[in-house]
């Protein structure tokens, strides 16, 4: 985890689950010790075997206040330390009290606290902290049944199933924290590398809009004085050639008829198209426009402004129609043609209109383009941006 993640969320991700997963093993054993002293105590004499209940039952709720105030009020977590251990000592007497002389120390009613207490060190803190709470409760539980063995004169033994999981948490801690170290250097190097991916990504699409832009405006302006018969350039021709100009240096959207950015560049498209000669036909639900981003509606009406200047330049008809419809979370803008159509796979790759102006530049605000032509047919362009 702490590869994958910022070390910021790595962090207390694995330190929380680490010490959650300490916390109920522990339970499990303390409880796995109760239904095992339920089995013997009432074979016992007397009333004294049930004190290790009460013993118990602290440990839990002792175990319950360490996780909850981890990290917090390190009096009360150590006062709660202190009561953990000292109901280990009584539940140890108690226990030893009603065993046989014989009986070692490293028996499962004793094993089973043990392991408890080591666990519940690990709640304790952060990996280093909990790393040495783990190894104080461990010392410190095998010393009181150490200590207790000897009063009562039983044999000690190495408790090896106690022991052998001390071994496993000190090792998965210390494995945690060199882990974590790894991941601190390496976090700098990762996060100028996300930086330079992320510079490379904006210095692309800069360059695409640019491209973009340069096509819509000066590429096309010079496509239609390139077409005309020899001679004079028409007036309206030459007020079009100076306002891409002003465009490009301005390098701003274009302004929208009612001062709207949105339907401000959908709208000038469409005026655009109409002043080339091209008989433009409306339809669905236009004002819904106003819905856009700046952002989106911008690349919208530049989109469409291709798509329209495609019309008037290869569809070999002089109409088009315009058809806008509204859904709950998006907007599609359909540009249709009754004209000859084309295949799209068979357009150059020096032609950018479509696949730089229109489709790119959709797809840098997150939304999609759509083509359908047949030969002799006719071409409808789908475009659909979302809302904001």
């Amino acid at each position: 985890m702490s590869q994958v993640f910022p070390t910021s969320l790595a962090v207390p991700s694995t330190n929380s689950a680490f010490a959650r997963g300490s916390f109920w093993f522990g339970i499990v054993c303390l409880s796995a010790a109760f239904l095992v002293i339920m089995q013997i105590v009432p074979s016992l004499p007397g009333l004294g075997a049930y004190a290790a209940f009460p013993a118990l039952l602290l440990m839990v709720v002792g175990a319950v206040v360490l996780v909850r105030m981890r990290r917090r009020l390190p009096v009360l977590i150590g006062a709660v330390a202190v009561v953990e251990l000292l109901s280990m000592a009584w539940y140890t007497h108690t226990v030893m009290s009603y065993q046989e002389q014989d009986a070692p120390s490293d028996n499962l009613l004793l094993t089973l606290p043990v392991i408890a207490l080591t666990m519940f060190g690990v709640t304790a803190s952060r990996v280093v902290r909990g790393l040495v709470a783990c190894i104080v409760a461990y010392l410190v539980a095998q010393g009181i049944v150490i200590v207790a063995a000897l009063g009562f004169g039983h044999p000690v033994a190495l408790d090896v199933g106690a022991t052998s999981i001390f071994i496993v948490i000190v090792l998965t801690l210390g494995l945690l924290s060199r882990g974590r170290r790894m991941a601190r250097s390496i976090e700098p190097q990762i996060l100028r590398a996300d930086e330079v991916d992320s510079a490379a990504l904006t210095r692309e699409l800069a360059e695409s809009r640019a491209s973009a832009l340069v096509h819509d405006t000066i590429l096309n302006e010079l496509a239609v004085v390139a077409t005309r018969e020899v001679g004079p350039v028409p007036p309206r021709a030459l007020e079009r050639i100076s306002a891409s100009i002003a465009e490009m240096r301005e390098d701003a959207p274009v302004a929208g008829v009612d001062g709207r950015a949105v339907d401000g560049a959908l709208a000038a498209a469409i005026e655009h198209a109409r002043s080339s000669g091209l008989v433009v036909t409306l339809a669905g639900q236009f004002g819904t426009e106003v819905l856009l981003s700046d952002e989106t509606a911008t690349a919208l009406g530049l989109a469409v402004r291709q798509c329209l200047g495609n019309v008037a330049a290869h569809a070999g008809t002089g109409a088009a129609e315009v058809a806008v419809i509204a859904a709950d979370a998006t907007l599609t803008v359909m540009v249709i043609d009754s004209g000859v159509g084309f295949v799209e796979s068979a357009v150059g790759r020096d032609r950018l209109g479509l696949r730089n102006s229109v489709r790119r530049r959709i797809e840098g605000v997150g939304g999609t383009v759509q083509l359908w032509t047949t030969p002799g047919v006719g071409t409808s362009v789908s475009i659909t941006v979302p809302l904001r």
